[in-house]
């Protein structure tokens, strides 16, 4: 009569052990695959806020190598040269706003201390910049026993061998000083090391 009034095969545990315990697990695999679709989400999108930023890397420093040739030139004045050390400035800040890119309100590239900004600058103008983060690996399950690493450390992306920042420093400084053969003989170069190590990752 039970059954009849509530239309339900199990009312209490003791009606069917084994059926409350099918149904226990079959609720618990619904959660359980609903976390892994939610996690393979934000895997997802993380991952793609941190290859658009990774791209703007290359072009600014495509922006920067151009003006680098420029400010080589030796038939610039030392006011030219400063102003082409102005939009060298420019790209500095450019840079940081990329490397201290955030998704969802975690900083991409701190490593996992996504909870503070990864980059400060030193001084004004820079003449450095220190990064506060980690080279921690920020993995997701995404499936069973599967882990997915979904970030790249913003010290290996902008400082580690061929220094970013040092290199737009340097230029920006080689510029407002009037040094163009150092431009020419020593930051192109440094530019062209960072482009190859930014594209290699």
């Amino acid at each position: 009569l039970e059954r009849q009034g509530t239309g339900k095969r199990i009312t209490r545990p003791s009606d069917d052990p084994v059926g409350v315990a099918t149904a226990l697990r079959l609720r618990s695999d619904i959660k359980i695959t609903d976390r892994f679709r939610v996690n393979g989400e934000h895997a997802q999108s993380f991952l793609s806020a941190t290859e658009t930023a990774l791209d703007g890397v290359p072009l600014l420093l495509q922006r920067t190598r151009e003006l680098a040739v420029q400010g080589a030139s030796g038939t610039l004045t030392a006011v030219d040269q400063q102003a082409i050390g102005k939009e060298v400035e420019q790209l500095l800040d450019e840079m940081m706003q990329l490397a201290n890119s955030s998704y969802n309100g975690l900083y991409i590239f701190g490593g996992n201390r996504t909870g503070s900004i990864p980059f400060t600058a030193i001084g004004v103008p820079s003449s450095g910049v220190t990064y506060n983060g980690d080279r921690g690996n920020r993995l997701v399950e995404i499936a069973p026993a599967e882990n997915v690493e979904i970030n790249v450390s913003g010290d290996e992306v902008f400082m580690t061998g061929q220094n970013l920042f040092g290199t737009l420093i340097d230029l920006r400084d080689r510029l407002n000083v009037g040094d163009g053969q150092g431009v020419s003989m020593t930051s192109i170069a440094n530019i062209d090391a960072g482009l190859d190590k930014v594209l290699a990752l």
